[in-house]
């Protein structure tokens, strides 16, 4: 995938593009709004391979998505208290996204 900047610089090309043809074509509109990614990739914006998209009509400014993941093997509700306490906790790696 392109660095930071570049897919930055694509989204803010491409985008409004998008929404402007959405306004237009009802039938890309709807293409847009069920098959999202197979549509952004056809109109050369890179998406983020594992990550949902969701184009949602009307004046929403987005959708934020929380993964729940799995429970890590070991986890009791002990461990609970220890979260956010140092950086070593083996539960407290927020890292994500970008």
């Amino acid at each position: 995938m392109a660095d930071v900047t570049e897919v930055d610089r694509l989204w803010q090309e491409k985008w409004p593009q998008i929404v402007a043809r959405a306004w237009d074509d009802e039938g890309f509109r709807n293409l847009l709004v069920n098959d999202t990614v197979n549509t952004l990739k056809a109109q050369g914006l890179p998406v983020m391979e594992g990550m949902v998209y969701e184009v949602q009509p009307g004046n929403a400014t987005g959708v934020v998505r929380l993964p729940f993941p799995e429970k890590p093997e070991g986890f009791d509700g002990d461990s609970i208290a220890a979260m956010g306490d140092d950086d070593s906790s083996e539960f407290s790696d927020t890292s994500c996204c970008y």
